[in-house]
């Protein structure tokens, strides 16, 4: 093989390699948790408001058991199960509640990306509007 010829191969291969691995980002499930009291799974202390974890229906005390079948027994248990998802992706979460098991699909998604709370409808624009509006009487 000419040199040359084995350069452009191997770049080819590089830009294919680049082009169909799998995004290292980790899929965002917005909540702050701690580990449980009796050391089974870790408790859920925050849910942010519009998360993948709220739209799914994880509440604040739910003690989470696993992410796709792997046991989670501590904070970065939870981090590594999530990395091996990113956004977008669907992921099983088991639950413990109230004494009862269950389990929640929930789609995770990007962290920082914003939702908008329940029931806003406004853009900010008019928003801006209605504030002045507003201030002028």
């Amino acid at each position: 093989m000419k040199p040359r010829f084995r350069i452009v191969v191997c770049l080819l291969a590089l830009l294919l390699f680049v082009a169909f691995s799998p995004s290292r980002e980790s899929g965002y499930l917005g909540v702050t948790v701690e580990a449980a009291p009796d050391g089974n799974g870790i408790r859920v202390i925050t849910v942010a408001e519009g998360s993948p974890a709220g739209k799914a229906g994880i509440v604040k005390g739910d003690i989470i058991l696993a992410v796709e079948g792997e046991e989670v027994a501590s904070p970065d248990d939870l981090r590594e199960r999530l990395s091996g998802h990113g956004p977008g992706k669907r992921v099983t979460i088991a639950l413990l509640r109230g004494g009862k098991e269950s389990e929640c699909r929930v789609v995770l998604g990007r962290r920082g990306e914003t939702q908008p709370a329940a029931g806003a409808d406004a853009s900010f624009p008019q928003l801006m509007r209605t504030c002045e509006e507003g201030m002028e009487k």
